[in-house]
């Protein structure tokens, strides 16, 4: 598989977990992935 990333980072870890969330809202969503 070469085309898979581990991210051991806290913040990223963090940041993929709220894009993650159902509960995110759209907006909350759009920033996060800017």
């Amino acid at each position: 598989m070469k085309n898979v990333f581990v991210f051991d980072h806290p913040l990223i870890q963090h940041k993929l977990g709220l894009i993650r969330d159902k509960n995110t809202g759209s907006k909350e969503f759009r920033e996060l992935v800017e």
